[in-house]
Parts: structure tokens; sequence; C-alpha cells
């Protein structure tokens, strides 16, 4: 990807199948070149791996609103280990 002519700010992908997962290195390629500008960004009816969200945090310094789906078990995980003092 190239950035040409104005900064992105907004960028939307949806995907007619929710089993379909957006790959890291599009993800990279996407923050590389707009992370920079993009404040909005939304990956809609699709997955989106745990590793490229944090590559979206960590490269998109201006970013507002970040609409991604997340499978449940994804989420249950982490809390389900018991907290060691």
């Amino acid at each position: 990807m190239k950035a040409a002519g104005a900064p992105l700010e907004s960028f939307t992908l949806k995907l007619p199948e929710r089993k379909v997962s957006v790959s890291e290195a599009f993800v990279s390629s996407l923050v590389k070149t707009y992370g920079s500008t993009l404040c909005r960004l939304a990956f809609m009816d699709c997955s989106v791996n745990p590793s490229s969200v944090t590559e979206i945090a960590r490269g998109c310094p201006h970013l507002e609103r970040l609409e991604i789906c997340f499978p449940m078990k994804e989420l249950v995980r982490p809390f389900s280990k018991p907290i060691i003092h």
C-alpha cells in the first residue's frame, strides 16, 4: 500500500462472511502506511488477530474509534485463570 493524495482518516472493511480473518500482513501494511493519520478504523463481520489489535494500538496514535469483533472465547480465556498475588 502506498499513500497517495490526502491522508486516510477513516477506514472500514466489511466482509460478507464472519469466518474470514483479516490477514496480519494487511493490517500491518495499513498501519505502516496510514497509521499516523487514522482516526477511525472498523473491521465489520470479520475477525482480526489479537496481535494485529496490538499493532493498531501502537501504530495509530490519533485513533479515536476502533470497531472489531472478538470471539467470546478470546475474551473469556484471560479472565478464567486465577489471580496470583
